[in-house]
């Protein structure tokens, strides 16, 4: 029986309370993943996707709720804190790396998240080959270009290297937050796939959020709707091979109608 990893247990989050603004981010959510799910999240705009993304990460605080992730309650963590246990990719290839500093630092310090630092800065052969071999995996050429400043990479080398970033520290918990939003077709494509590659050679409990109807169907093996804050429906391995993008566009469809 697989392990339980993360739990997210009655998570709910008001903003601009009492006032004639007020909005519900997240209403009493529940979702559990296991070890090695790839669980991926869709819904419409004010969903509740990105609310749910920042509360995990430890960006915005819950009103109510608890987060379990390997055992240990990160409920009232702050977000540098949670680091030792989880790894984000934004959706702005500009947000997940230093654009001044190389790439071989850039890695350096992603190796490295969530232990104490110091003011030093050394890397040994053996990390550089090792850093070396980790971006050959891409197929991007950028293992040549350990030197090279961040910035002078296009947004699709920029988030890929974000992604293998983030997978370099022992992290209990992957979450992609819209990672490939922000490229255009060809370069999403890439990075989905190089996405998948990187979790299954990883094994690592994942989840992502998404407004891409086809990579809900195509990737993951777990798939959560979201609508008004609310889990609206679930699927299992099994449920969600039987879907199509039409079947899942129709549901969404369902979803904002019935929480109207």
């Amino acid at each position: 029986m697989s392990k339980v990893i993360l739990q997210l247990k009655d998570l709910s989050k008001t903003f601009f309370q009492n006032t004639l603004q007020e909005r519900k981010g997240l209403d009493h959510f529940n979702l559990t993943l296991n070890e090695g799910d790839f669980g991926v999240i869709v819904g419409g705009n004010g969903a509740g996707k990105s609310t749910l993304m920042n509360i995990i990460a430890g960006k915005l605080n819950l009103d109510q709720g608890q987060i379990i992730l390997d055992d240990v309650e990160l409920t009232n963590l702050k977000d540098y804190q949670r680091a030792k246990w989880l790894s984000r990719v934004p959706q702005d290839p500009s947000l997940g790396t230093a654009p001044r500093m190389t790439l071989l630092q850039n890695m350096a310090i992603a190796s490295k998240r969530g232990q104490k630092r110091n003011f030093t800065f050394s890397v040994c052969d053996k990390d550089i080959a090792f850093y070396r071999a980790c971006l050959k995996e891409l197929g991007l050429g950028l293992e040549e270009r350990l030197e090279l400043p961040m910035e002078y990479l296009s947004g699709g080398q920029r988030q890929a290297v974000t992604l293998l970033m983030a997978t370099l520290a022992d992290s209990k918990l992957l979450l992609l937050d819209e990672h490939t939003a922000a490229l255009d077709p060809k370069t999403q494509r890439l990075v989905m796939q190089l996405t998948e590659k990187l979790i299954k050679k990883k094994k690592l409990t994942t989840l992502m959020i998404t407004h891409s109807l086809t990579d809900a169907i195509t990737y993951g093996n777990r798939l959560f709707i979201l609508s008004q804050g609310k889990l609206f429906r679930q699927f299992d391995a099994e449920e969600k091979a039987k879907l199509t993008a039409e079947d899942l566009f129709r549901i969404l469809e369902k979803s904002n109608e019935m929480l109207l």
